[in-house]
């Protein structure tokens, strides 16, 4: 199941699956974590353009940049051996619950001005 599931149908899944497999099996994981921190740059570079001068051009190729990361991260989480699966979702949850802590603090303060 791909990031993206809730908006494909299943054969769209399954193809972004197989596709990123195929991918990540040809370049091999150390290649693709170097090429998602490339891409994770190009993204971050689109969206402050798109933010600072917004447009179609720029919204679409924010967009674009933002499809690399997502095939990017589906070739890593698939590249994880299930010990390293469960380690990287551990971290994922903490990293939630730190920022919804953050969140209802806002709240808290928010109340208090």
């Amino acid at each position: 199941m791909t990031i993206l599931y809730q908006f494909l149908t299943r054969d769209e899944d399954i193809y972004i699956t197989t596709a990123a497999g195929e991918i990540l099996k040809h370049y091999g994981a150390d290649n693709q974590l170097d090429k998602l921190a490339e891409e994770c740059a190009e993204f971050a570079a689109a969206r402050l353009k798109n933010r600072i001068s917004p447009s179609q051009e720029a919204a679409d190729h924010e967009m674009d940049e933002l499809a690399d990361v997502i095939v990017m991260l589906e070739q890593i989480v698939q590249s994880q051996k299930p010990a390293q699966g469960r380690r990287l979702a551990g971290h994922v949850m903490v990293k939630l619950d730190r920022q919804l802590r953050r969140i209802s603090q806002e709240g808290e303060r928010d109340v208090r001005a």
